[in-house]
């Protein structure tokens, strides 16, 4: 029973919301899951799907347990550092090129999908927490500010204020400073993101 207790509060501080899938693999079984309903610890909300007590859904968290693949990005990946007031219907998700998630079923997800190759991928992959507290995987806020600034769809005051924010943030050190060089050098070579950067410090 002590590790019936470990196990539940391991799950509890990364997911709130979590599926059978996640429960799994902090070595909760359906038949456990079942018995925390019924004292009261969970609620089933849908299929496979389970949010613990006192605690409302966290649809992005739930999302990208569902697509584990998938990495959150652009403007939703702003929301996560707080680099933007921007609230948007849409989860911006990368998903490695050739993996092509039902479109129809993303679009009820309020998903826009975007697909790419290889290091483009797979570089600043991180895990980050949503508003929520839930862990997923996201793109670092080094990739996140590049992604966002080579973006052209992307309004010109969004990247601004992402960039201003970022500066005035815990983010922003040394350390940090080396990470966006290396990953503009690797992904986007002609990025004036940094030059931008030290115009704004001025």
């Amino acid at each position: 029973m002590k590790n019936q207790f470990a196990k539940v509060a391991a799950l509890k501080n990364d997911y709130t919301t979590f599926t059978l899938a996640t429960a799994t693999k902090y070595g909760l079984t359906r038949y456990g899951l079942a018995g925390l309903i019924r004292d009261g610890v969970l609620t089933k909300t849908a299929t496979n799907t389970y949010v613990f007590a006192d605690y409302l859904e966290d649809d992005l968290a739930l999302t990208t347990q569902i697509y584990q693949t998938a990495v959150i990005s652009g403007i939703t990946a702003l929301i996560l550092y707080d680099l933007t007031d921007e609230m948007p219907w849409i989860y911006d998700l990368t998903f490695p090129k050739g993996y092509h998630p039902n479109a129809e079923i993303l679009a009820r997800r309020y998903i826009l999908p975007h697909y790419r190759t290889n290091d483009y991928y797979t570089a600043g992959i991180t895990t980050a927490r949503t508003p929520n507290g839930n862990l997923v995987r996201a793109y670092s806020v080094e990739r996140t500010l590049l992604d966002v600034w080579q973006d052209k769809k992307i309004e010109a005051y969004i990247q601004n204020d992402a960039c201003q924010r970022y500066l005035e943030s815990e983010y922003f050190n040394y350390n940090s400073m080396l990470t966006l060089e290396k990953l503009q050098q690797k992904l986007y070579p002609e990025s004036s993101l940094l030059r931008v950067l030290e115009l704004i410090k001025q």
